[in-house]
């Protein structure tokens, strides 16, 4: 009896401990480490169960030897046993079978599953990993089709995007930018960490609901906005040190004296440089002006959010505070913004949101390419002699007097201290709307915006560059300021019948005015420096103020219908009208259209019970869009100001002229006709993804300047004639190589390939060049040519250098042994123009990159790789340092009688600093853009210190560069600056003018949320 009294007893005892309840605690989170509110746990075999929060936590009793079950729409179900653990925190996988996420598109939303045009949402976690305050540069390498150019690393520089090509040589390749339905914002001005979703709209299908403006591609971006929860506070902060990425070899003060000696004692002319001069070089090394000029910058970025919400209100409210300092001495940027988002349900069928964005900026930037004495101090040092001091004996700047050397440019210190450069900006948008649902399934949305870009540039210059006098001193101030008012007005329906068919049909009257006006005034002759560009009516003499007003607007009519039948075919068609008034009376309005087609294979009979495959589209799309990236006017006759005329003696009284450009009554849009074909393919639950796209897209009507003949009293006419084509091939591959609970690879890798062509120029005409560089010499470099892509490079063949042995071949051409030789193309016995070939090429043959994250616990390590080939750079920069006179400071290795075997010229060489490919290198490169090694604190730690989250890392960006190119940076060129004048950046690409040197980044952040 008492053996069974203890057989029970123990058998109480295991049971007791078996079932006894404990309380599990933990945080649900997604794959990118965001909370999830609103998850299911329940007790496995039980009804018994708990929800998450809104910061994703829970607690629900368990026994120590029971199975949680995390159950969540969009995501796998999880099952994870307790094992006498009392903390359980969990991932949840997105799940790639529920195809029913939704995307932004134009004008709404669909599912993902309808899309028949090419979309891509871009992974914003990602860019919002990179320690960068701007979305447009951590863009790059993120999106097929996608090319992003950082051409200008200065604080506050530009950056080029391209979506599938240049289209237009005049009317603007950029794409349409649009934050929370607001059009034709920056990009740069939204903070990654601001950004809810992104998405790229790249062929017809899905831009052609924008007409007019979507014929370059349009970047779709939403904010965040509050949610249902507690107030919560974010803080994203990160310090940055800045080194220049690469110094270019220079000769020391010794070499360079001994070259500038040798070239005077060829020339019979007397040396400059004493024996004890050459011997005081070789001691002290002269002056190094990249030493001088550049140092390590530093940057900061810090943002502060709040929000929260409750059912009927909700709020986002961002500040966000930048300063950097450049490694040019004496540039800064600094920018302050803001951007609210506040949304209310006023009753179950109204809802309104106000959202509004201010930034405030201040630009001291370095002036690029420019030669004289307000230029830049980069240009200035690839040419000034290391054997000048940075200040005379008298305290004054060394000066381009030829005292020390034969180049004559201007001091480079004196040219980053002296120059007063306050760049102010100001911009505002304001952007309220209301939503009124009629009735189940019909929506109506009322949106406004106001947008203001308010600019001041002031600008002086004393007299301290060229040593001179009160006379020399001058200041002025530009104003320029953009208003734009937009009103959408949209219509929805939206409804499902008997389960397998989805109609959606979208209707839009939208109307858009933008206003622009700008003024100018200057003047010299400041008896002080003390007031700079504070009181022009100090200077004595005066310049003549310039202003400038215009007006445009853009009127449009919509229509969008979208229908899926059983998740398996989609069709979407779109039609727009859009009235511009940039063009002629009889021009002005114009409709393009667009139909896209998708097939669901995956969701057939004979695929969809598949373990493998568990998505594949194939999808197909054509439509055309338009581009009136024009200014205003430009079909009408004008008058320019700027002209004086002697009336009744000799005083001069203003007056105005006929403008040189003809008008032209027949001026239209210029037209894109595009296809895409598109396959989605996702395997494995996910992990394996792959998005193959191939479109063809062709550019009519290309707004182009036509040269007239003297006899029609005008010299240009801007007219409709080239054609454009782009096509290309585009590869998205997303790989989860190794996924456990403790750790995830996830690997990216993305190809672009995109082939550009002229197909048509002006009636009769096979080429027609744009222009060149700014540079003697270098004024025929860039064309266009039917069958060639745009941004080509023309000029002589670079033969090398002619020998002693061919010194009556040499005096045929009217030079010397020493000096350049070119293939002479036509045999004629000259070099000229008639000679010129093609050199060289911008655009690239590919791009790609390849991103990899790999995740431990709290730890995360990401390489993000990026590259480019094929494409070709003119190398301008280098034609300075290799000196145009035959004189190098960066090269010992010149052609003497002694040593042939090489491709620098002889200090006497003649006919030299040419436009030819000699200056022309491969810009082909592969970098290492950003490593990012990130910790997570443990939960536990993270409630002690009384804060919800903090992740903490360090990232280093630009470390490893590999190309042959001898620049500063493959990447880097300053051609907006060289071809603003023209409107044909692209054209420009490919030149390298003493651009803003890349940086070596190293960074150090935290994020913590309460």
């Amino acid at each position: 009896m008492k053996f069974k009294i203890k057989i029970l007893y123990l058998f109480l005892l295991i049971t007791s401990i078996t079932f006894a309840q404990q309380t599990i605690t933990g945080v649900v989170t997604s794959d990118d480490s965001q909370p999830l509110p609103g998850v299911t746990i329940l007790l496995k075999g039980t009804s018994q169960g708990t929800s998450t929060d809104f910061d994703g936590k829970y607690s629900i009793e368990a026994p120590s030897t029971g199975t949680l079950v995390f159950s969540y729409v969009g995501f796998v179900t999880k099952e994870v046993a307790v094992n006498n653990k009392t903390v359980v925190n969990i991932s949840l996988q997105e799940d790639v079978s529920q195809l029913d996420e939704v995307v932004v598109v134009g004008y709404g939303t669909q599912k993902k599953s309808d899309i028949t045009g090419a979309v891509t949402s871009v992974n914003v976690s990602e860019l919002q990993d990179v320690p960068i305050a701007r979305a447009d540069q951590v863009l790059q390498g993120r999106v097929a089709g996608v090319r992003i150019n950082n051409n200008d690393a200065s604080p506050g520089g530009n950056v080029s995007i391209r979506i599938r090509g240049v289209s237009s040589i005049n009317g603007g390749s950029n794409p349409l930018v649009i934050i929370d339905g607001v059009q034709g914002v920056s990009l740069s001005d939204v903070h990654p960490n601001d950004i809810k979703s992104m998405e790229v709209l790249k062929d017809a299908s899905a831009t052609a609901i924008y007409g007019s403006r979507g014929a370059s591609g349009v970047i779709l971006i939403t904010t965040k906005k509050g949610r249902i929860q507690k107030p919560t506070i974010t803080i994203n902060s990160f310090t940055t040190i800045h080194q220049i990425r690469k110094k270019l070899d220079f000769l020391n003060a010794n070499q360079y004296a001994q070259q500038v000696n040798q070239n005077r004692l060829e020339r019979g002319l007397p040396l400059v440089f004493t024996d004890q001069q050459l011997q005081d070089f070789a001691a002290n090394g002269g002056t190094d002006w990249q030493d001088e000029i550049y140092r390590t910058g530093l940057s900061q970025n810090h943002r502060l959010n709040v929000s929260g919400g409750t059912e009927n209100v909700n709020y986002s409210v961002s500040g966000d505070y930048l300063e950097n300092k450049g490694i040019v001495i004496n540039s800064l940027f600094k920018k302050f913004s803001m951007r609210s988002n506040i949304q209310a349900k006023l009753s179950e069928r109204v809802k309104v949101k106000l959202n509004t964005f201010m930034n405030f900026s201040k630009d001291n930037p370095t002036l690029l390419n420019a030669r004289d004495a307000e230029g830049s101090p980069v240009y200035a040092s690839l040419v000034f002699g290391p054997t000048r001091p940075i200040f005379l004996e008298d305290g004054t700047y060394s000066r381009p007097d030829g005292a020390y050397g034969p180049v004559t440019e201007y001091n480079p210190v004196a040219l980053a201290n002296e120059p007063i450069r306050d760049n102010y900006t100001n911009s505002t948008i304001i952007n309220p709307s209301i939503e009124y649902e009629i009735f189940d399934g019909l929506s109506l949305n009322i949106m406004g915006s106001y947008q203001l870009f308010d600019r001041e540039n002031g600008f002086y210059i004393n007299e301290k560059i060229i040593n001179g006098t009160e006379g020399d001193r001058r200041a002025s101030i530009y104003n320029s300021k953009w208003v734009t008012y937009q009103n959408t007005n949209r219509l929805t329906y939206a409804k499902e019948f008997n389960e397998k068919h989805n109609l959606q049909i979208t209707g839009v009257f939208e109307q858009q005015t933008q206003e622009f006006n700008e003024n100018w005034a200057g003047a010299r002759g400041f008896l002080t420096n003390a007031v700079t560009y504070n009181n022009l009516g100090l200077g004595e003499f005066p310049s003549k103020p310039t202003s400038w007003r215009d007006k445009s607007s853009l009127e449009s009519f919509m229509g969008r219908i979208n229908y899926a039948f059983d998740e398996k075919y989609s069709i979407t068609l779109t039609g727009r009208s859009d009235e511009a008034s940039v063009f002629s009376e009889n021009n002005k309005r114009a409709f393009f259209a667009s139909a896209g087609l998708a097939w669901t294979i995956s969701n057939e009979n004979f695929l969809k019970d598949s373990n493998v495959i568990n998505n594949l589209k194939l999808r197909g799309s054509y439509g055309e869009v338009g581009n009136a990236a024009i200014s205003p006017y430009q079909s009408l006759a004008k008058l320019d100001t700027g002209f004086d005329f002697p009336f009744g003696g000799t005083n001069l009284n203003t007056g105005i002229a006929l403008s040189t450009q003809a008008p032209n009554p027949d001026l239209k849009w210029e037209t894109t006709e595009s296809y895409n074909i598109g396959l989605d393919l996702s395997m494995f639950n996910g992990g394996l993804n792959l998005t193959a796209e191939y479109y063809n897209k062709t550019t009519s009507d290309l707004l182009l300047e036509r040269a007239l003949p003297q006899a029609s009293a005008f010299q240009t006419q801007l007219v409709n004639a080239g054609k454009v084509e782009n096509k290309g091939v585009e590869l998205a591959l997303s790989l989860t190589p190794v996924r456990n609970d403790n750790f995830k690879w996830d690997s990216d890798i993305i190809f672009t390939k995109n082939t550009n062509k002229v197909l048509a120029l002006n009636d009769g005409e096979t080429e027609l060049r744009l222009g060149g560089a700014g540079l003697p010499g270098h004024s025929d470099a860039v064309w266009l040519e039917v069958g060639q892509p745009i941004g080509l490079i023309r000029g002589l063949e670079f033969d090398g250098i002619w020998g002693t042995d061919e010194d009556v071949l040499a005096a045929a051409y009217g030079v010397t042994p020493g000096s350049e030789r070119y293939v002479d193309q036509n045999n004629d016995g000259l070099y000229s123009i008639a000679d010129a070939v093609n050199i060289g090429n911008a655009l690239p043959d590919f791009t790609y990159s390849w991103n990899n994250t790999f995740t431990y616990k709290g730890l995360s390590l990401n390489v993000f790789i990026v590259g480019s080939e094929g494409n070709d750079i003119y190398n301008l920069g280098r034609s300075l340092i290799e000196g145009g006179d035959g004189l190098s400071i960066a090269n010992l290795n010149v052609w003497t009688p002694d040593n042939q075997n090489t491709n620098i010229p002889a200090h006497n060489a003649e006919g030299g600093f040419r436009n030819s490919s000699r200056w022309i290198e491969d810009g082909s490169y592969l970098r290492i853009q950003n490593i990012t090694l990130g910790y997570t604190i443990p939960e536990k730690l993270s409630e002690k210190l009384g804060i919800d989250s903090c992740r903490i890392y360090t990232t280093g960006t630009n470390l490893f560069t590999f190309t042959d190119y001898s620049g500063f940076d493959p990447e880097s060129n300053n051609s907006g600056s060289i071809a603003n004048s023209r409107n044909a950046v692209d054209s420009f690409a490919g030149i390298d003018l003493a651009s803003y040197p890349s940086q070596k980044q190293y960074t150090l952040g935290v994020d913590i949320k309460f």
